[in-house]
C-alpha cells in the first residue's frame, strides 16, 4: 500500500475517533459498486478527491468500442468520513454533469445524490459494494483483446 493511501486512512481514522463516524470512505479508494441499472463503478483517490470510473462494460453496439474506464464521478471532497461533496457525475447517456453528493453507509452501500442546484430536488441512486470480480472491465477475456 502506498504511504499516500496510509496516510489517507490514518487521517480518516483519526476523524472517526473524533466524529463517531466509520472510515468507509476512505476505503473505497479502490473499491466496486453496483448501480441501479446493473453497471459496475470503481471507485478510486484522485488525488485528493474521490472519482469513479466504469467498470463494466456496456455494450455499444460495437464491438471494438469498449466503454470501461468512463469517468463517471470527478472531484468529490470529504466533507466527512462517510460523506464526499463537491464534485460531479456524469450521465453516460447524455453527456451532462450534475452536482454530486456521496454518502457511504457502514453496511456497504452508498447514496449518490445527482441534482442541479438543490439537493432536495435531486435523483437519489443506491449503490451496492461488490468484488472486484464483478468488473468486467477486469475479466481476462476483455484484457487480451
Amino acid at each position: 500500500m502506498s504511504e499516500t493511501i496510509e496516510w489517507i486512512l490514518t487521517i480518516f481514522e483519526v476523524l472517526e475517533a473524533l466524529e463517531g463516524t466509520d472510515t468507509s470512505a476512505a476505503r473505497h479508494s479502490k473499491s466496486y459498486w453496483l448501480t441501479q441499472d446493473k453497471s459496475v463503478i470503481e471507485m478510486r483517490m484522485c488525488g485528493e478527491e474521490l472519482c469513479g470510473y466504469l467498470a463494466s462494460d456496456v455494450p455499444t453496439g460495437d464491438d471494438n468500442v469498449s466503454s470501461c474506464g468512463l469517468p463517471l464521478l470527478l472531484g468529490l471532497k470529504a466533507k466527512s468520513a462517510r460523506e464526499w461533496r463537491g464534485g460531479w457525475i456524469v450521465d453516460p447517456d447524455t453527456g451532462w454533469a450534475y452536482n454530486a453528493i456521496a454518502k457511504f453507509n457502514k453496511k456497504g452501500r452508498v447514496k449518490i445524490t445527482a441534482y442541479e442546484k438543490n439537493p432536495t430536488f435531486g435523483e437519489t441512486m443506491k449503490w451496492v459494494q461488490v468484488e472486484k470480480k464483478d468488473a468486467s472491465c477486469y475479466n481476462k477475456k476483455l484484457l487480451q483483446k
